[in-house]
């Protein structure tokens, strides 16, 4: 369901602008409308598709736990998962995730570790459930699922909030097109033929 809904959202976001531009410049056949059109159609491109940091950090970051995760059911260690994942990439998330597998295989502590983390979201969560399973041997890889799974839905929930609001946005631009036609079309022709029946009576 979540998947389906993030591919039609998708597919919104690429179809919205263009619609839009077409309706407005079917309203105001005029240099205006074409203008406005353009700009409608830049902007609701601009809202609909930008991408945050904070969101692509959060992409990145869900991945390398699943990874993560994948690597402790495989036996390997932590810390030697870590750096692995880290030397594939080359990113922020990657730099982050390098220095924290270091520091494990060092002998730090789970807690000394994660300042490496810093920044990245539900870091101290992470912390906490690497920290049980070192003392308890719980285990680690179903908890790092569940948080990458929740970073994810958090993700996307975020993604169609903003996709939902943007045709509020866009409503600006669109009143500035139809206002134009709706004078044109509407007010100015009533306003002539009274003053013609004024002029005839």
């Amino acid at each position: 369901m979540s998947t389906t809904r993030t591919r039609t959202n998708a597919a919104a976001r690429r179809v919205i602008p263009p619609l839009a531009a077409l309706a407005c410049l079917i309203a105001a056949p005029s240099l205006t409308g074409l203008i406005t059109a353009a700009v409608i159609g830049w902007s609701g491109h601009r809202l609909l598709n930008r991408t945050p940091r904070t969101a692509t950090h959060d992409s990145a970051w869900a991945w390398s736990l699943y990874l993560l995760a994948a690597g402790l059911r495989a036996g390997r260690p932590l810390s030697h998962t870590a750096i692995h994942i880290a030397d594939t990439a080359n990113d922020d998330v990657s730099d982050r995730l390098r220095r924290f597998g270091t520091a494990l295989a060092l002998g730090a502590d789970a807690h000394e570790a994660g300042r490496h983390l810093t920044g990245l979201t539900r870091r101290q969560r992470v912390v906490t459930a690497v920290e049980r399973s070192r003392t308890t041997g719980a285990s680690l890889s179903a908890t790092l699922e569940n948080i990458a799974s929740g970073i994810n839905l958090a993700h996307n929930t975020t993604v169609n909030e903003r996709a939902a609001t943007t045709g509020v946005h866009l409503l600006a631009p669109m009143f500035l097109c139809f206002l134009p036609a709706f004078v044109l079309l509407g007010i100015i022709p009533t306003v002539a033929a009274l003053l013609t029946g004024l002029e005839a009576w």
